[in-house]
């Protein structure tokens, strides 16, 4: 990792407070929840369970004190942090949020199987590492394909929907949106249930020379208001996530539309995961079932959030933590070469679906909006997520850098 990762359990108050001076303000956690896992073996039995870490005594207590009276078990506690039931009540309780949304709060949820980093073979290290001084023109014509008309059209079709809460009745409207349109791209589109009271997963292939290897690329398209499981209060989720999966939507037409120039020489998977705003389950989900099956994953590129610009100069936000450092970089480097004027940062938000594919040991990086946290965003999980709050010049900036890694890793 960047900044290290913790080879045991969080044993002292100071540990934790450096790691936040580091910026890891969620830390990457991967081994303490390892270590849980392994000292704990009953947690298994519990799926749905959440990590909190807070930086001061007197918040543990507190927060500990909210947990307790609206009825949600802690389990097993470790000084400042804690771990929970109660599976997607957690994100409902007053001043928790999963996805780094509080200053002096970690909030991560927390799988219920050991975590198997990513390991780089000595290929991708010196792939993923070499400097790209020269452009590829194929890379540059996906690039220069990105239309912000088509992001905006995108986004305003999704935020139609009255909400796409994944215990929602609509978001079957918008699954079903979303395997037209990529149908209609000549993708070959599949459905993955991975819950009986969630709307699936949507997957779209395109195959490449190499069918043995596959570039995932991914958005969360189910979207929340300040109730995490509410299937009816208003959710447009224009900037979360419309913006993302309004990027993965355009990434298909341009591999549709660039077909007849070139042939992708690793395959892509194009997923749209549902059940993310109650903890990653549906990416959770998917990227088991690709470890379990030998899928071979050379990367994940993901996109959560890329429409607010939260300082005077937009700038792309990588996450950074739970990713694989050479990927991350080799991004950055790739948004400097191809859209060159876009300024890159580190955000500590977190978390997301590229998580998911890191615990599975498949090499991730996670793009965001900015190098801030998500709680800058005024409308984040509100009924005001609305695309007028989305600035969309920066939304087409940030998809043409996504779309440059996506299609450097295919074409490579």
């Amino acid at each position: 990792m960047a900044f290290g990762v913790p080879t045991g359990t969080l044993s002292s108050r100071a540990r934790i407070r450096q790691m936040a001076r580091n910026g890891l303000k969620t830390l990457v956690l991967c081994r303490f929840v390892d270590v849980i896992l392994n000292f704990h073996s009953s947690l298994k039995k519990r799926k749905e369970y959440w990590l909190i870490v807070k930086y001061s005594k007197k918040a543990l207590e507190k927060t500990k004190a909210t947990l307790r009276a609206a009825g949600l078990p802690i389990y097993y506690e470790a000084d400042l942090s804690f771990i929970v039931g109660g599976g997607s009540q957690v994100p409902n309780v007053s001043g928790l949020d999963g996805c780094g949304a509080i200053a002096d709060t970690a909030v991560i949820p927390v799988p219920s199987h050991g975590i198997q980093p990513p390991f780089l073979n000595d290929k991708y290290q010196q792939s993923w590492t070499r400097r790209h001084a020269a452009t590829d023109p194929r890379v540059e014509q996906a690039v220069a394909a990105v239309s912000e008309s088509s992001l905006i059209s995108s986004v305003t079709e999704l935020q139609a929907y009255h909400t796409r809460n994944s215990y929602s009745e609509t978001i079957y409207e918008a699954e079903a949106y979303l395997a037209d349109r990529l149908s209609n791209m000549g993708f070959s589109v599949e459905t993955m249930k991975f819950r009986p009271d969630m709307s699936p997963n949507v997957i779209a292939t395109w195959n490449g020379k190499d069918t043995s290897q596959w570039i995932v690329a991914g958005a969360h398209y189910d979207s929340r208001s300040e109730n995490s499981s509410s299937r009816t209060n208003r959710a447009p989720g224009a900037d979360d996530n419309g913006s993302g999966t309004s990027a993965m939507l355009e990434l298909a037409h341009i591999v549709n539309s660039t077909s007849a120039d070139f042939t992708l020489e690793r395959g892509l998977k194009l997923c749209f995961f549902s059940g993310e705003e109650q903890g990653l389950l549906g990416s959770r989900a998917l990227a088991a079932q690709y470890k379990e099956n030998d899928v071979n994953v050379v990367a994940m590129v993901n996109a959560d959030m890329l429409g607010y610009q939260a300082t005077s100069e937009v700038t792309l936000g990588f996450k950074d933590r739970s990713v694989t450092p050479e990927l991350v970089a080799l991004s950055k480097e790739l948004t400097t070469l191809y859209v060159p004027g876009l300024p890159t940062a580190d955000s500590s938000s977190c978390c997301s679906d590229y998580l998911s594919f890191w615990e599975e040991g498949f090499p991730s990086v996670g793009f965001f909006e900015n190098g801030e946290a998500a709680s800058n965003y005024p409308s984040y999980h509100t009924e005001t997520d609305l695309i007028e709050y989305v600035n969309t010049k920066q939304l087409a900036l940030e998809t043409q850098a996504v779309a440059a890694t996506v299609f450097t890793l295919l074409l490579d």
